[in-house]
């Protein structure tokens, strides 16, 4: 049978005090099988923890504010992307809020034509990326096989005569991002349609 032996200090003169709780119930510690020192850096029992600690919220979570280091693999179980698809008349402008997502927005991946025609764009944006955007620009330029970019938008549909149909980033928040149909010298009447890939 192993035993269990308290020794005291031989250098202090301090009463170290072992107290019950207040319950009605038997309960067992179970000493580890090693050397422990309690309130020790590692291992360690120690409420007010220490400069590495995580903190748990009152929710049971964990509080990973300043980050974490991972070492080894990360399998993500669930799908951290949502597709969107809609259209609208190419001279109105207003807020489309892609919402619902189910986690946090870090960046999206747009599509934008003009329905029966070629005018297209393709564009990206991320919450600490900024966007850009890059259009066939033959309506505009008046030749054959003309692209251009633009980082002031995610998707832009050139119409010919300086006008635009514009999306731009509003907004990134927690579950959702809010973009920004914008135009410019009026727009154009079109039907412009969009699929947008939003990813976490």
């Amino acid at each position: 049978m192993s035993k269990v032996k308290i020794q005291g200090n031989s250098s202090g003169t301090g009463v170290l005090t072992i107290e019950a709780p207040n319950t009605n119930d038997d309960s067992t510690i179970t000493l580890p099988d090693g050397d422990v020192t309690l309130g020790a850096a590692t291992p360690s029992i120690d409420d007010n923890g220490n400069a590495t600690a995580i903190t748990i919220n009152s929710d049971e979570s964990v509080d990973f504010a300043n980050g974490i280091d991972v070492t080894g693999t990360v399998t993500q179980t669930t799908a951290k992307t949502k597709s969107f698809t809609g259209s609208y008349d190419g001279t109105t402008t207003g807020d489309i809020t892609l919402g619902s997502l189910g986690f946090k927005p870090q960046s999206l991946f747009c599509l934008f034509s003009v329905n029966s025609s070629p005018k297209a764009s393709i564009g990206q944006a991320a919450r600490d990326g900024g966007q850009m955007v890059l259009l066939d620009y033959t309506y505009q330029a008046g030749s054959d096989y003309s692209w251009e970019s633009s980082t002031s938008y995610f998707a832009r549909l050139a119409h010919g005569t300086a006008k635009f149909s514009n999306l731009l980033i509003s907004s990134w928040n927690a579950d959702s991002v809010v973009i920004t149909k914008d135009i410019n010298n009026g727009g154009d009447s079109s039907t412009c349609a969009y699929k947008i890939i939003v990813m976490g």
